[in-house]
């Protein structure tokens, strides 16, 4: 798991996340929630609609159970970064701000914004995103597993775009992205790092392939 790939993400994640978190501090929430919902047309309201689902839950599970057909590491890292990133998101939406409302329930406080029709909007529950938490966390950890920089540029971006969409679709205000975000790196990260430091008889069970003797049955 090449350091340069984790630090490639980190960067780019951070371009994006570190002035969104100054938006977020000097900035009324409703406001900033309507200046970065203000790019709307055909072809961004279908992009992003789209785009939004691939940080669905049934997208972490298939992405977990694909990581069986390489090595226990690659599954290792995987579960843990999206499993344990979502259940803290859960646990902070349900048991400490299980009150916190959508924007969609809120448009009475932001005159001007635009919802995209046909999209299902979401009731309560709003802080974290655990859209946002499922992108950072998948995509550092596949950073990690790729190990190159350019995927892990790429990889970034995609996730920060995820994020975005949850702002543009109306189905998250623009804190819930950021902390979301923040728990899904950070979750993935100490993963990563968790893993890279295991030594012993570990590493060799880790770098195993879980369908080793199944394939060789076949």
């Amino acid at each position: 798991m090449p350091v340069s790939a984790v630090r490639s993400f980190l960067v780019v994640a951070s371009i994006f996340l570190l002035p969104l978190l100054v938006a977020v501090l000097l900035t009324d929430p409703f406001v900033l929630h309507v200046r970065l919902n203000a790019f709307h047309g055909p072809v961004s309201d279908t992009v992003l609609a789209a785009v939004t689902h691939l940080a669905d839950t049934g997208t972490s599970v298939v992405l977990v159970l694909l990581m069986l057909l390489f090595r226990w590491r690659h599954f290792v890292l995987m579960g843990l970064s999206a499993g344990l990133s979502a259940a803290l998101t859960q646990t902070v939406k349900h048991v400490f701000f299980p009150d916190r409302l959508r924007p969609s329930q809120l448009v009475e406080h932001m005159p001007g914004l635009e919802l995209v029709p046909g999209v299902e909007l979401l009731q309560g529950h709003s802080f974290p995103s655990g859209h946002a938490t499922a992108a950072f966390s998948m995509g550092l950890a596949c950073a990690a597993l790729v190990g190159r920089r350019g995927p892990a540029v790429l990889l970034a971006l995609l996730a920060a775009l995820v994020g975005f969409s949850r702002i543009h679709l109306s189905q998250h205000f623009p804190v819930d992205v950021l902390v979301g975000a923040v728990i899904g790196t950070l979750t993935a990260y100490g993963a990563q790092r968790w893993l890279q430091g295991l030594d012993g008889p570990w590493a060799g069970r880790l770098d195993r392939a879980p369908l080793r003797k199944l394939r060789q049955n076949q």
